[in-house]
């Protein structure tokens, strides 16, 4: 697989990599972890990105699209409860909360 970047996140073998001014990877054997938000289910790597103060919010949103992409490059069967639309309020409302 030729790599394929999306903004500082680059898609490699491995997972999600990330290449601005901190180092982080995510595995993709860790792609469908989940947590609670409220009633919903969600996906927990977009929450968890959003409360660190070293990505902006479009840093955020290029992740989105290269988790999107990831889940379905490496056929990640999710929970089916998992919600993709609350996985994203809740990742707003944890940005929103280290302003």
């Amino acid at each position: 697989m030729n790599t394929i970047s999306f903004g500082k996140w680059m898609i490699i073998p491995s997972g999600i990599e990330w290449k601005g001014s901190n180092e982080f990877m995510i595995e993709k054997e860790t792609l469908a972890d989940n947590r609670m938000f409220g009633e919903a289910t969600v996906f927990d790597w977009p929450v968890y990105l959003a409360s660190k103060p070293w990505l902006s919010i479009e840093d955020l949103y290029a992740f989105n699209i290269a988790f999107l992409f990831a889940l379905d490059h490496f056929k990640v069967e999710p929970w089916p409860d998992i919600s993709v639309s609350a996985t994203f309020l809740a990742q707003q409302a944890a940005y929103e909360a280290r302003q």
